[in-house]
């Protein structure tokens, strides 16, 4: 696991020595038109990072706080701002195309506090790195188990998920704090679906029905009629063609959304 985190800390110090070894490529001098393009397509990267990789996933680790939920992320927003306005105050240093140092008077030389400028800037973006891997470290990451409505199968319905890792079933929708193990997996529990078998009557009275509960691939038992029909006798339980009498049983079918199990009585 640390392997993997000093991996994943090891990306933006990458990124960070390949751009500034382009000053290498850079014999002369810069044109202040190709400074300003490049100061804002730096500019444009930071701003895009910030919103698309930052603030919108802070954002959406706090749905559960509903219409509130982009408080944190707002408050943090601002801290940041705060923090980065007191070290430009608090720490020497020296802009480019600058003559005159920001922060406190210093002795420094005008290279080291051109350094302290970059450096200044590249806390915040540390810390951020630093934040990720601690939360990772620390395990409470979070992920949200998938829903059972989203994976189909007939006549079953995912009751739960089964993690690798504890072997432990999770409910569907429920919270799950992610350990520091390379690879976890989640396998479908499935269970039996329970459908309500609705018996009519059949008699003219929409009323003379009964509500049941089975679960697929029970043995269901037709019972005895109740329901009466003027001028008329039971001849037995009709469902999907076929005739049945009480005691009789068939297997609950597998459904399809939408489908439902009507037992209706027939008369003669």
């Amino acid at each position: 696991m640390r392997i993997n985190i000093f991996e994943g800390i090891l990306i933006p110090f990458v990124g960070t020595t390949l751009g500034a070894a382009c000053v290498f490529f850079m014999r002369k001098t810069l044109g202040k038109l190709l400074q300003r393009a490049l100061a804002g397509f730096a500019a444009g990267i930071m701003v895009a990072a910030s919103i698309w990789s930052l603030l919108i996933p802070a954002i959406k680790q706090s749905e559960n706080m509903g219409t509130l939920s982009f408080v944190p992320a707002v408050a943090g927003f601002w801290i940041g701002i705060l923090f980065l306005l007191a070290l430009d105050h608090l720490i020497p240093h020296l802009h480019v195309g600058s003559d005159q140092a920001e922060g406190p008077k210093s002795k420094l030389g005008r290279t080291t506090m051109m350094v302290l400028a970059v450096t200044l800037h590249n806390i915040p973006e540390g810390m951020a790195v630093g934040v990720m891997y601690a939360g990772f470290l620390a395990e409470n990451a979070q992920i949200t188990i998938a829903e059972s409505s989203r994976f189909s199968r007939p006549g079953y319905t995912v009751s739960g998920w089964k993690c690798s890792y504890d072997d432990k079933e999770y409910k569907p929708g429920t919270q799950y704090v992610v350990p520091g193990a390379d690879n976890i997996d989640f396998t479908a529990v499935w269970a039996p679906a329970q459908y309500n078998i609705n018996i009519s009557a059949n008699n003219g009275n929409s009323a003379d029905k009964v509500t049941v509960k089975a679960y697929y691939n029970d043995e269901f038992v037709l019972p005895e009629c109740d329901f009466t029909y003027d001028g008329k006798v039971f001849a037995g339980w009709k469902y999907n063609g076929v005739i049945y009498q009480p005691g009789e049983s068939f297997t609950v079918p597998a459904l399809l959304s939408g489908e439902k199990i009507v037992i209706v009585a027939t008369w003669k």
